[in-house]
């Protein structure tokens, strides 16, 4: 911002504040903004509120002598911008307070219907500091809107600004923490695309996938799904009229199961599931196979979603504890702050890693599916490690130290920690490495 607002400055001779301003009204545009300026500075000041003096200046909010303040109707001092519209300090300060706290980045003159521009100049001496930094910090946000290759990093509590032209992914210098440059999110190994269309087919046919999933089954004989719909478990196949039990497959007639003496019987548990498959690997229904296929990716997914939400509860029990923690528990906290990280980016990426395994297209032919479910499961299984170790953490605040080993408990999250990194690169390197011919994102 500041090397944009010099440059303008420099060749337009426009004093800061005014070249800030004309910045904004052209959305950051620093070429844009030189060329009209050069043509005709005149007309886009105008445009841009801006009341120009001999010396490059504007707007300055000065004192006028006593009169009434176009607000409060109360006779008195006030101040006024070169508009003409006056008001008295009070009010200045009411009306620019409401405008910062509403996230204006832009304000303009007291008066109704005026666009005269208020430059930083002037809020500053109407505001107490807080406020004015409050206002400068929508200026940087309404910036980085419309800045391509500016992202404020997507980490909680980090306030850093990470710059990238090439778009992609990249890691906060400040907190380590990756993330997609383009759409704010840490997805990996999924793609934007995809992730896109994941969550949007979702909105709509999860549910759906989720009930058929559980309500659903294959003919024995056909494998055409059908879906159960009343509370008999005798089921006749509309397509093959193959007729079978709802509860253990095998073939059945209506009459074997009638409650007077019926033959068929599949309540004894015998330590094994039989089920009689129907001849030949006949084709199955595609979009009931889809929609079973959508529910196992989607619950998993979801799964590690509402971990990573529970998750979180042991930040908030970490951020209390920080408060009284002793001299002898601050290597601890600072190891499980690591893990707590670690953990979070660790379902991030088991989240994304369904997203991936729904839209990837596998070949047969070799092992591609089985080493990435491995390390994908392997994965799962460190993570699950780090949280009982984390949980494992919260030693008792009160009482005597002496029985408890800290560094035992750190050495465990600073293991599992190493571990959880160590397998979510490998899941996230070979996909992106070894694994890279991907579906087309599916609608």
């Amino acid at each position: 911002m500041d090397e944009s607002i010099s440059k303008v400055s420099e060749i337009t001779g426009l004093a800061e504040d005014p070249a800030r301003a004309l910045l904004d009204h052209l959305r950051w545009k620093v070429e844009d903004t030189i060329t009209l300026a050069l043509d005709d500075l005149p007309g886009i000041a105008k445009q841009a509120g801006l009341m120009l003096d001999a010396a490059g200046s504007a707007n300055l909010l000065g004192k006028c002598p006593d009169t009434e303040c176009e607000i409060c109707m109360e006779e008195g001092p006030v101040l006024a911008l070169p508009c003409g519209h006056a008001a008295c300090s009070d009010c200045w300060t009411g009306y620019v307070e409401n405008e910062v706290e509403s996230t204006n980045h832009s304000i303009s003159c007291v008066g109704a219907g005026c666009h005269t521009a208020l430059l930083n100049s002037d809020i500053r001496t109407v505001v107490p500091a807080p406020v004015y930094q409050s206002h400068c910090s929508n200026q940087r946000g309404a910036f980085m809107l419309v800045s391509k290759n500016l992202k404020w990093c997507p980490s909680p509590d980090c306030a850093t600004v990470v710059k990238c032209d090439a778009g992609g992914d990249v890691v906060c210098r400040t907190c380590s923490e990756p993330f997609c440059f383009k759409c704010g999110f840490d997805h990996a190994p999924a793609d934007c695309a995809n992730m896109k269309a994941f969550m949007a087919k979702n909105a709509v046919e999860s549910k759906d996938a989720l009930w058929l999933s559980k309500n659903s089954k294959e003919c024995p004989q056909c494998s055409t799904y059908i879906q159960k719909d009343g509370g008999c478990n005798w089921i006749r196949c509309g397509k093959c009229k193959y007729e079978f039990c709802w509860l253990c497959f095998k073939p059945i007639k209506h009459s074997e199961i009638d409650a007077a003496g019926g033959t068929h019987r599949c309540n004894t548990f015998e330590g094994k599931v039989v089920v009689e498959d129907g001849p030949g690997g006949k084709p199955r229904n595609t979009e009931r196979e889809e929609q079973l296929k959508l529910a196992h990716y989607y619950s998993r997914y979801e799964a590690h979603k509402n971990s990573a939400k529970l998750d979180e509860k042991l930040l908030k029990k970490h951020k209390a504890e920080e408060v009284s923690a002793d001299e002898a528990r601050k290597m601890l906290m600072d190891a499980r702050a690591s893990a707590l990280k670690r953990m979070r980016t660790a379902r991030n990426t088991l989240c994304s890693s369904y997203v991936f395994g729904y839209y990837k297209q596998w070949d047969p032919s070799n092992s591609a599916k089985s080493i990435f479910e491995d390390l994908q499961h392997l994965l799962e299984n460190r993570t699950e490690q780090l949280g009982h170790a984390l949980e494992s953490s919260f030693v008792p605040l009160n009482g005597d130290l002496a029985h408890i080993d800290i560094g035992e408990y750190r050495a465990k999250l600073l293991d599992n920690t190493a571990a959880v990194f160590t397998n979510q690169k490998n899941l996230v390197d070979v996909c992106r490495e070894d694994l890279t011919v991907t579906s087309p994102a599916r609608s």
